[in-house]
């Protein structure tokens, strides 16, 4: 129900834009969506996310994690036919040249590293805090590992 607050604030951004976006020029060029790749990209992450959010909860059964490993083929085939797409000159949903840049890429791992390390701390506290079988020592040893992990992620490169 309260995301029913959307519809009229939508609304007005859609009327707002309608004023005072620019038009888009009828010199640009029309792209067809590339419904291949929506395909194969919507599958790929179906198949990783549904795993990683039921499969603790139902004790990871097999089928969770075929699932995941199934992803990975697919996000392999999606990033070749993006490459296909490229060459042809045709539109794609995502550019393949900005993983050729190392500010993007090294940017991308940063990330996935550091939030990996703050979900990582946030389950240790959880942990901690209803008591599991952790003994002082080996929280101190995961905390410190996530830190030092943190700590090089945003360490400068060369």
């Amino acid at each position: 129900m309260i995301f029913l607050i959307n519809l009229p604030l939508g609304a007005f951004a859609l009327a707002v834009g309608a004023r005072v976006l620019p038009a888009v020029p009828a010199s640009a060029p029309s792209t067809r969506l590339d419904s291949g790749g929506s395909l194969l990209a919507g599958t790929a992450m179906t198949l990783l996310i549904h795993p990683l959010v039921r499969g603790r909860e139902l004790g990871w059964p097999v089928w969770s994690l075929v699932m995941a490993a199934a992803s990975v083929p697919l996000f392999a085939a999606f990033g070749l036919h993006q490459l296909r797409r490229k060459r042809r000159g045709a539109a794609t949903l995502v550019e393949p040249s900005v993983f050729r840049k190392r500010s993007y890429t090294s940017g991308t791992v940063f990330v996935v590293v550091f939030f990996g390390a703050v979900c990582g701390l946030r389950g240790v506290g959880a942990a901690a805090r209803v008591g599991a079988a952790v003994d002082a020592a080996q929280l101190v040893t995961l905390i410190t590992a996530a830190l030092v992990g943190v700590a090089f992620g945003l360490a400068p490169g060369p």
